[in-house]
């Protein structure tokens, strides 16, 4: 090895030897202990762990340890709050108590007050009102039946043929089944014949019966023609054909399957036997040339490996 490069390694190691002794490496130092795991060392409780060893960590007064080995080492007890290097009492004002939380003021009111200007002055319950349980939002709600309309509560003025909902928003009332809200009002819905009651707060609380459309305000019924059936979907013309016959404009007509063909599988159209192709709505049998063979679909062909097809032919490639 050259000198160069010894000098080189000698420099980089002593530019570790900081960090091996700050990670609890190396002779175990005053105030420490081996780990009991692994190798190197650790401070012993009440020290931290610095750059020369353990230092003896400065406990200010209504201060415990905290056993970790990074900060400051220690943290205030409940009801002091701490800067850099002491603890200081938290200043707890009348009807609060203490939380023991390390943000915010650390206190927070009692039950029936409300913390404005650094102190917990008592919450003004309007009639018909009640303390909230929540720790967010409003102290107080308004009883059933009441809304809240600034700092007071007023009666939810329930209209005939309605009644009150337990929601905080909307109206706080909602009309009963077979009417619905118009204009503050609860309005009879009119059912028109073949129909029934659905959601009421719709823009049409009703649907017709199967077997009848919606025309306006009346169920017509719905004309099913001869080899169809009622369709059970809501859209549409409300009837489909059977199996084996196709829709055209109201009529159900029977699908007209040519020579070597069969009836699809969905049943609304007609495909080739295999070896047979449509052309102009015939199944005609397929011509094969040299090295092709029928293709996978059935209904054409392709060529051997290794040749193409061009045009009618397989030619090599």
């Amino acid at each position: 090895m050259s000198r160069h490069l010894i000098l080189l390694s000698a420099i980089a190691v002593a530019s570790l030897l900081p960090f091996a002794v700050q990670a609890g490496s190396g002779k175990v130092p005053p105030n420490a202990k081996p780990r009991s795991y692994g190798s190197g060392w650790e401070c012993l409780p009440g020290f931290l762990e610095t750059s020369n060893g353990c230092r003896k960590i400065k406990l200010p007064a209504n201060a415990y340890l905290t056993g970790d080995s990074y900060g400051s080492g220690w943290a205030c007890k409940r009801g002091f709050r701490g800067d850099s290097s002491s603890c200081k009492s938290i200043i707890v004002p009348e009807h609060a108590y203490i939380t023991g939380e390390s943000y915010g003021d650390g206190w927070t009111c009692e039950r029936g007050f409300e913390k404005r200007d650094r102190k917990c002055h008592p919450i003004d319950l309007p009639p018909n009102a009640f303390l909230a349980d929540g720790a967010y939002g409003y102290a107080w709600k308004c009883e059933r039946g009441y809304r809240r309309a600034g700092t007071t509560c007023v009666a939810i003025q329930v209209p005939k043929n309605g009644f009150l909902t337990d929601s905080e928003y909307g109206k706080g009332w909602d009309c009963e089944a077979g009417f619905r809200q118009v204009d503050g009002a609860c309005h009879q819905v009119t059912v028109p014949e073949n129909a029934y009651m659905t959601n009421v707060t719709s823009d049409r609380p009703w649907e017709c019966r199967r077997g009848f459309r919606a025309r306006g305000d009346k169920c017509v019924a719905v004309r099913v023609p001869n080899n169809g059936y009622l369709a059970e979907a809501l859209y549409g013309k409300g009837w489909k054909c059977k199996r084996g016959y196709r829709s055209t404009s109201d009529l159900c007509e029977r699908i007209e399957i040519p020579t070597n063909g069969f009836l699809a599988p969905s049943g609304k159209s007609w495909r080739c036997d295999r070896g047979y192709k449509q052309t102009n709505g015939r199944c005609e049998r397929l011509v094969l040339p040299m090295h092709a063979f029928i293709d996978e679909t059935g209904n054409d062909w392709a060529c051997e490996m290794p040749f193409r097809r061009s045009s009618n032919k397989c030619v090599a490639s």
